[in-house]
């Protein structure tokens, strides 16, 4: 009975003095600023469609007197708006940076459901996206433009979910939560992207014309770094899983050739050029497809330390005793997002094997940094001479390095003549290397100069002991 009453009472009573509360308080009239945008947005339209008019006119050769009168009624209200907007309080540029941030957030989660309703990002991705986008929104509204900031960046690290999923690959072997939150990741990603770029043109096609070009600059400083960042996460995902990676692109792509696929047969169905039954047909294969390329591929990257090892120029030709011999010597370091793990001007006394993430080689002089990623080593130079570095090496995310110590090394081959040989020719080989770009990289952590004073060092050292 009580709830009974509680119903009737917010239907008759509630209910029926709402609008009349709405109307007193003013909640129903815009602000000024909205007032104002209002106004920017309907000159816009009323342009546009004045335009329009006058081309379908001419395209059906109307005769003008017909149309007249039509395009004077827009040409008029246009005229009206005008009027009112120079009396207007003009909007200061936060104002109109924040009013187009929160036209770029509504318009991004618009692009996210096209996205979702043509199968180009699966369900989970864009709810996802979409309740980000509403949090987003909220910041901005907030905030302004530090609400957006802020918000994003924390947005594109990764989670605590990511660390434990890797966590478990690395120390238990377990990949199947590694494997989903990559996907995941990846996807995100790749729609986060492509949005960022339609946004960017949606700004000179459109928010310009209502903000005014300066604000369309600002905005798309904002959106560019944000599509950086993005560009920054995805390129350091690409990698440290570059097999992976691959994996996940091909699928991507394949969603979005079902999805042309299906349009193609809709349009034929819709001239008549194939039937229901034959429609009903395709699309049965068509959702076999998708719910193959739904299936979670396989994520391996288990590394043969002894593919490894002999992938590095230096130990190139080494037979696989001695290949064995300096695996053994590796040890792992598990290093996190941003640290440094090399200094500039700093002694070499290892070199590094990436076994899983990516790192970034920040070298003087050049524009962009060097990116590394699994498989690749950096700092073998260090085994030949203990000069001091000339670049920073920085983790792009958690990276799973193997180590090997210019000290350990050093004592292998004390003991074995023939890999001091080895070494000892490769030294001479590069002891003045012509140019090549595909050597770029291995060189420059640590300068190749006098190389064969340390391959030789050991041999020295024992000549002094036998003395």
């Amino acid at each position: 009975m009580l709830v009974t009453g509680f119903v009737f009472y917010t239907l008759f009573i509630n209910g029926t003095t709402l609008r009349a509360v709405i109307n007193l308080l003013g909640l129903n009239k815009l602000s000024p600023v909205e007032h104002a945008m209002r106004n920017r947005a309907l000159a816009l339209s009323l342009a546009g469609v004045r335009e329009r008019v006058e081309g379908l006119a001419h395209r059906y050769e109307v005769d003008e007197q017909a149309v007249g009168s039509i395009v004077s009624q827009y040409s008029d209200r246009l005229d009206a708006i005008v009027r009112e907007r120079s009396t207007e309080a003009p909007l200061n540029n936060e104002d109109r940076v924040t009013i187009g941030l929160v036209i770029l957030v509504n318009r991004e989660e618009e692009l996210y459901y096209e996205h979702f309703r043509e199968g180009i990002l699966s369900r989970g991705v864009a709810e996802l996206l979409n309740r980000r986008t509403g949090r987003l929104l909220d910041a901005v509204k907030a905030q302004g433009r530090a609400g957006y900031r802020a918000f994003e960046e924390p947005f594109i690290s990764f989670t605590p979910w990511m660390r434990v999923a890797s966590l478990l690959h690395r120390r238990l072997g377990i990949h199947a939560p590694l494997a989903r939150r990559l996907a995941f990741r990846f996807e995100i990603l790749l729609g986060v992207r492509t949005v960022q770029r339609e946004l960017l043109e949606f700004i000179n096609d459109k928010v310009g014309q209502v903000l005014g070009t300066d604000v369309a600059c600002e905005l798309e400083g904002i959106l560019t770094v944000r599509l950086a960042m993005v560009e920054q996460a995805l390129a350091a995902l690409k990698l440290q899983y570059p097999d992976y990676a691959l994996i996940l692109q091909s699928r991507y792509v394949s969603r979005a050739a079902l999805r042309l696929e299906e349009a193609d047969y809709r349009a034929l169905f819709a001239e008549s050029i194939i039937s229901q039954e034959i429609l009903s047909d395709l699309q049965r294969d068509l959702d076999d497809r998708r719910r193959a390329l739904d299936a979670l591929p396989k994520l391996d990257l288990r590394l043969d330390l002894m593919d490894l090892v002999g992938r590095v120029p230096l130990f190139e030709g080494l037979e696989g005793d001695r290949l064995r011999g300096i695996a053994t010597l590796l040890k792992p370091r598990l290093v996190l997002p941003g640290e440094t793990i090399v200094r500039r001007g700093e002694r070499g006394d290892a070199m590094f094997f990436i076994a899983s993430g990516a790192v970034e080689v920040l070298v003087p002089g050049l524009d962009e940094p060097v990116q590394l990623g699994t498989g690749e080593v950096f700092g073998e130079m260090a085994l030949l001479t203990r000069q001091r570095r000339n670049a920073d090496v920085r983790a792009m995310g958690y990276c799973q390095l193997l180590v090997l110590d210019v000290r350990d090394f050093h004592r292998l081959v004390k003991k074995d003549a023939s890999l001091r040989a080895h070494l000892q020719s490769v030294a001479e080989a590069r002891r003045n290397p012509p140019p090549k770009p595909a050597e770029a990289v291995q060189e420059v952590v640590t300068p190749v100069a006098d190389l064969p004073a340390v391959v030789e060092a050991p041999a020295a050292e024992s000549a002094q002991a036998r003395g």
